[in-house]
């Protein structure tokens, strides 16, 4: 029987079927559930796990020994290091050369082309307002160093190099009247890749200092430098979840010590050298930072800590609890109406099965009589659930499309909490071919089961009939 025959039949069928339009609408649900609820949970679980796993959400920080002598509570020194060490799931203890916080705040003073001629200004990718107000923190991050998506990575770059975020979001800001007084302008600054930027900085370090049978520490600003950054590559700030909700400037390691050599220079050359000695000589005058092997552990890490007396200050970074809370109740709810409503096709088309053969019977019967075979009936009857898929995949994909497109919208048009949630379109088009792979699938297994019902009716069906 030639495939125009049985499509010409599958079509014909589908006409007086009363099921088919229950069919195709739990297909329909089927495609949507699949490439809307299943591509988000993935997302929602993708952001949840990236943040667990970065670095600053499964280290503490160990200040020096306290200065009071009725609190017994000791630094890193050359005798508790091991000891330190040994506690379960601690990977590593490094002295943090670095300000902890990693953060500094800076100011752009130049931005200058490739002919070292200063383009400040000209565009809203070089106006320094802009950029001071909306992107004027400089951070080190590892776990960032090699996420560039356009441009060289840092690890790969000259120190006194920069990566910058593909964009951030400009709001002027009264200061008078303590309020945002425009709308959001979103700004890109890939035309920055290359460009070299001139910066001035503060250099804020917490200052520790001997002070009796401790240390004292305080954070301190030392006078102003002045640097150059070139920008090699460019990040995508949506999905950088180490810089903590921050269109930052990221440096790399070895630039952060150099800026670091240069800031205690300075302060050295401005008259701060005896303030500065102990931070320059003294291993023990330093926070250290001890990491655990997971986010689970580093609170049982902090407990050792405390109880064998280090003077341990709690995690770097804290996860926030609401993206937990969210993603545990997304994950129950998407999976449940996800469950339900594949469930919930499988029984529609199985009855619809059922219920096409048994009202079917004189018509098989007939059908057998003029000579076709089981395996053709069969065919023909899959045919018809094939032309519902189809219809279902394509109303079914366009409305997720439509859905995806609007929820990816809103997600970049928010702030950074908001940006982590987009769907990558490979995603959505990958679940889509899946989606259609399994309704195609369900009528088959379904068919399959029933097979043996539709081989024993014979032709004297069609007379009885």
């Amino acid at each position: 029987m030639k495939i125009s025959n049985n499509l010409f039949l599958a079509k014909a069928n589908l006409k007086g079927s009363a099921k088919k339009n229950t069919v195709q609408a739990m297909m329909i649900l089927s495609v949507i559930s699949i490439t809307l609820l299943v591509g988000f949970l993935g997302v929602v679980n993708t952001v949840l796990e990236q943040n667990k796993n970065a670095k600053v959400y499964r280290q503490a920080v160990i200040f020096p020994k306290t200065e009071h002598e009725e609190v017994e509570s000791v630094g890193v020194t050359n005798k508790n290091i091991n000891e330190i060490l040994s506690i379960d799931h601690v990977i590593s203890c490094e002295k943090e050369d670095l300000p902890y916080t990693a953060y500094q705040s800076v100011t752009v003073t130049q931005i200058l082309d490739e002919n070292s001629k200063n383009i400040s200004d000209t565009t809203n990718e070089t106006s320094l307002k802009k950029i001071n107000e909306d992107m004027c923190s400089q951070i080190y991050d590892e776990d960032s160093v090699t996420k560039v998506v356009k441009g060289t990575n840092l690890d790969k770059s000259p120190v006194m190099s920069c990566i910058l975020p593909d964009t951030f979001i400009y709001v002027e800001y009264d200061y008078k009247k303590d309020e945002f007084t425009g709308k959001k302008e979103r700004i890109a600054t890939e035309s920055l890749l290359g460009k070299t930027l001139s910066v001035d900085l503060e250099y804020n370090i917490n200052l520790f200092k001997k002070s009796g049978v401790g240390y004292s520490g305080d954070w301190v600003n030392l006078p102003k430098i002045s640097y150059q950054l070139k920008v090699v590559g460019i990040y995508h700030y949506s999905q950088s979840k180490a810089l903590d909700g921050s269109p930052d400037i990221v440096i790399s390691k070895a630039t952060a010590k150099k800026i670091d050599e240069m800031a205690i220079d300075n302060a050295v050359k401005n008259g701060m050298k005896d303030d500065l000695e102990d931070y320059i000589n003294d291993e023990q005058a330093r926070e250290y930072i001890v990491t655990a092997d997971s986010i689970e552990n580093i609170n049982e890490v902090i407990d050792t800590l405390f109880e064998k007396g280090v003077n341990v200050v709690g995690s770097v970074g804290v996860l926030d609890e609401s993206m937990i809370a969210f993603t545990g109740v997304f994950n129950g709810v998407g999976t449940f109406l996800t469950v339900a409503i594949l469930l919930l096709t499988v029984i529609n088309i199985f009855l619809s099965v059922h219920n096409n053969i048994a009202e079917r019977k004189a018509e098989i019967g007939l059908m057998k009589a003029v000579g076709y075979k089981t395996s053709q009936i069969f065919f023909s009857m899959y045919l018809e659930n094939i032309i519902l898929a189809v219809k279902a995949l394509l109303i079914g994909g366009a409305l997720s499309a439509v859905a995806v497109l609007i929820i990816n919208f809103v997600n970049s048009s928010g702030d950074t909490a908001q940006q982590m949630y987009v769907m990558p379109w490979l995603s959505f088009l990958i679940l889509l071919a899946v989606a259609f792979g399994i309704i195609l699938v369900i009528p088959l297994a379904c068919l399959l089961i029933m097979v043996y019902n539709i081989a024993k009716i014979q032709p004297q069906e069609a007379m009885n009939a």
